[in-house]
């Protein structure tokens, strides 16, 4: 029976510290450690998949077993490298930290670290995966990673050690793995592909390289599967492995990214319909498309192409062609660009209709949509300029297409002219002729225009005679002073605050505003408020002085009331001449407005009390 076939990672797997590739500074410290006998209780090697963190760690083990003593290059001959090698050693222990992530767990492992080695001199514990334990298990290992016994060591290995917790990491002398050079990825690939004999070209060996991110065992990996395509004669090709793993070439992406440029939407949807067409997902060719805009902004940024020529995801026979394609863009458009495509990545990853994504995406980057481009922006601004100083006419637009600003209408404003529209009060047709009336409404708006102290009294006496209701026009009478009045704006001050907020109710606004409104003709803007310091004294202000009211009695008043209306009915002035129909409305309005009707033989002081209190009896 045949052996089992090895895959190439395990195959060639890395069995001394002089087979670490790319990690010079990692093997130089822990090749003095062994050399100067300065071996720490516990590491803790750090890095992206495939750098040599779990290899480095059994490098490590076997050193410090080998039976030719703790060396650097260990033997791999004698019982104790090749138990390492196998996994079989009872000095070595492994651990998957995914598997073994309980408290439980870490306590068992304690309970057998007591135990002193067996064969070898040191005992050493690989915890691969160590961020997968829990917070338990991790405060589990605290004391004994501080204070192992005696010949004990620790290695934990981890991807992602920001998930690690801080008192672990303090307690272990940390290493930090870091991604394989593309020319040291070759390198190696091409010694494994002389001892396989595999028929690859040297193109299709770059390519690999470039793919596997930085990691070694992805590259070799790789190089395994597709050494399959070689075993009929013919040699892999670049394409050969871009179908194989399903990336598109370089031909495609430079036509994707031509068709962007030249915002030729219908190419591009053609060119997007063929990729998907032939298999490829809609994810990984928003990922291709961002590879590639990386290429074209480092181009960009740089003058000569030497200096990047080993970080640039292309084959060298397209650099001349990417180099023509990136000055088609700017450097922010094409930052933008990787932008919008690696909104357009997480959104792939979440959506069932990633077809659709896709293609809104890339028709959004080639029409340029929130993509800022500087140069268009240039020209623009420098045509306004030469339009401005007279060297180059604006054009202007056809009168159709011009609209008219709406007027602005100011919320307070607003609602009064809506209620005014609700509470229009039609006053009485008067029976003077039209001359008069036209002659005295332009007398009354002259003397109220001049903002003189005279006509400012004389349009504050002229406004409050047209307020029908009598309570109204008594309080504003006693209580307000003007500071202006004209047609645009009416302004009323009270002494207190008090007095300005009970003027802005609508039993005295409504008729205080139907008064304006007959006065002026049109419905001014009307301000209730209290002095300011700019405002003139208040004794400045006010009408002509009337005389005070003589001390009433006002137990006396109410009884002669109570007598006189047990007697007298109210009397009801109807006006008998002709008048345009009223709405309904209106006239409930108007009928709540209008002040009760007072019987005419009233004493003067009863008269008075009912003229105040809007006809109400005071008890």
């Amino acid at each position: 029976m045949k052996a089992s076939y090895i895959p190439l990672y395990r195959k060639y797997r890395p069995q001394k510290f002089s087979d670490l590739v790319g990690q010079d500074a990692i093997v130089k410290t822990l090749s003095n450690a062994i050399k100067l006998n300065k071996v720490a209780h516990a590491y803790l090697f750090t890095g992206p998949r495939g750098t040599g963190k779990t290899s480095a760690a059994r490098i490590l083990a076997k050193s410090l077993n080998c039976e030719n003593g703790a060396t650097v290059d260990p033997c791999g001959v004698c019982s104790s490298c090749l138990g390492v090698a196998s996994g079989s050693s009872i000095d070595v222990i492994e651990i998957d930290a995914a598997s073994n992530r309980k408290v439980e767990d870490a306590r068992n492992l304690l309970d057998k670290v007591q135990f002193v080695p067996v064969s070898g001199r040191y005992k050493v514990y690989i915890i691969d995966e160590v961020h997968m334990l829990t917070t338990e298990a991790f405060n589990t290992l605290l004391k004994t990673l501080e204070e192992p016994p005696q010949n004990l060591v620790f290695i934990l290995a981890t991807t992602e050690i920001h998930k690690v917790l801080n008192t672990i990491i303090s307690r272990c002398q940390r290493f930090d793995f870091r991604r394989i050079r593309q020319d040291l990825l070759v390198e190696r690939l091409a010694e494994i592909v002389k001892l396989e004999n595999i028929n690859i070209s040297a193109n299709a060996v770059n390519l690999i390289a470039r793919r596997s991110s930085g990691g070694l065992r992805d590259a070799i990996s790789l190089l395994d599967q597709v050494s399959i395509l070689s075993s009929t004669g013919k040699e892999v090709s670049e394409n050969d492995i871009l179908t194989l793993v399903g990336c598109l070439n370089d031909d495609t992406l430079i036509k994707l990214s031509d068709s962007i440029a030249s915002k030729d939407t219908g190419t591009l949807l053609s060119l997007l319909d063929n990729i998907i067409q032939l298999g490829n997902e809609p994810l990984q060719i928003a990922r291709e498309l961002m590879n590639h805009f990386r290429n074209l902004v480092f181009l960009k940024s740089v003058e000569k192409i030497d200096d990047i020529s080993h970080i640039i995801d292309i084959s060298k026979e397209y650099l001349p062609d990417l180099k023509a394609q990136s000055e088609r863009f700017e450097v922010i458009e094409i930052v933008q660009i990787i932008d919008k495509l690696s909104e357009c990545e997480r959104t792939l990853k979440t959506t069932t209709k990633q077809v659709l994504h896709l293609e809104t995406a890339l028709i959004g980057i080639a029409n340029r949509f929130d993509i800022n481009i500087i140069s268009e922006l240039e020209e623009r601004i420098l045509k306004l300029e030469l339009a401005l100083s007279g060297n180059m006419p604006i054009s202007p637009k056809p009168a159709a297409e011009i609209k008219k600003p709406e007027p602005i209408i100011k919320p307070v404003e607003a609602s009064r002219q809506i209620e005014q529209k609700d509470t229009v009060i039609t006053p009485k047709v008067s029976q003077k002729p039209a001359e008069t009336r036209q002659a005295e409404q332009v007398s009354s708006q002259s003397s109220a225009e001049v903002n003189g102290e005279e006509n400012i009294e004389v349009a504050w006496k002229q406004l409050l005679e047209n307020i029908e209701s009598i309570p109204s026009r008594m309080f504003f009478s006693s209580l307000a002073t003007p500071a202006e009045i004209n047609k645009k704006t009416v302004v009323a001050v009270f002494k207190n605050e008090s007095f300005a907020k009970q003027a802005q109710d609508k039993s005295k606004m409504t008729p205080f505003e139907s008064a304006a409104l007959k006065y002026f003709g049109e419905l001014p803007k009307i301000i209730m408020r209290t002095a300011l310091p700019d405002d003139k004294p208040v004794a400045a202000q006010t009408p002509a002085p009337v005389k005070p009211a003589p001390k009433v009695n006002y137990e006396q008043i109410s009884q002669e009331l109570e007598e006189t209306n047990k007697n007298i009915k109210p009397s009801v002035v109807v006006d008998e001449s002709p008048s345009e129909p009223v709405d309904e409305e209106v006239t409930e309005e108007m009928n709540r407005l209008e002040a009760p009707a007072i019987a005419e033989d009233l004493p003067d002081s009863a008269r008075m009390v009912l003229e105040l209190f809007n006809g109400k009896l005071i008890n």
